[in-house]
């Protein structure tokens, strides 16, 4: 691992660590000092935090189920940062994965770390010659990840949200901002 500036460069995974600037919102006082340290000690974790993910290998976990032909599998990360999926077959055959949870920690949200976890997911279908991932999306930052990395022409919306596809991604992200429910279930076609 290599420090540079505020870059943590680990094997192949560069994240960028927030700007250490205690202006932002802060009065010159005398009472200020300890709203400054309490930041100060809130960006030093989360810097922490960041350098740990960073260095640390994804542990995959495999775990037989009670279902005939089913596999949990969880992906974890320091800090709960975690995939947690299946990889079954369908009663045509077909082996198929499915995404069930994927977490990042909130403070270490935009640096790259679920789409770290959903590279290693789809590299662990990939080698099964599993062609597809289903998911369901709740949030907008999931859906810009998830098009992010397998494009977006590579999503297919199932069940009762079918009606949506045509849609481009900007018109997804205003629909889901203007209050229409969340949960997009998804079919991803891995590249």
């Amino acid at each position: 691992m290599t420090v540079s500036g505020n870059t943590i460069t680990h094997l192949k995974y560069c994240i960028r660590m927030p700007k250490l600037d205690l202006a932002d919102g802060y009065e010159s006082s005398s009472g200020s000092s300890a709203q400054e340290d309490g930041r100060v000690d809130e960006i030093t974790k989360t810097q922490r935090m960041l350098a740990e993910v960073a260095a640390a290998e994804v542990d995959v976990k495999y775990v037989p189920t009670t279902e005939e032909a089913k596999c949990d599998i969880f992906l974890r990360l320091p800090h709960d940062c975690t995939i947690e999926g299946h990889f079954a077959y369908l009663e045509d055959g077909e082996l198929y994965a499915n995404i069930g949870h994927w977490r990042v920690h909130e403070k270490l949200l935009g640096h790259g770390i679920g789409r770290r976890l959903l590279e290693e997911f789809s590299k662990l279908a990939a080698s099964r010659n599993i062609t597809h991932i289903h998911a369901c999306v709740i949030s907008r930052e999931a859906l810009r990840a998830v098009s992010s990395f397998f494009g977006f022409e590579n999503l297919e919306l199932q069940g009762i949200y079918a009606e949506y596809t045509g849609m481009s991604l900007r018109q997804l992200l205003a629909l889901m901002e203007s209050g229409v429910e969340l949960g997009y279930a998804i079919r991803i076609k891995i590249k």
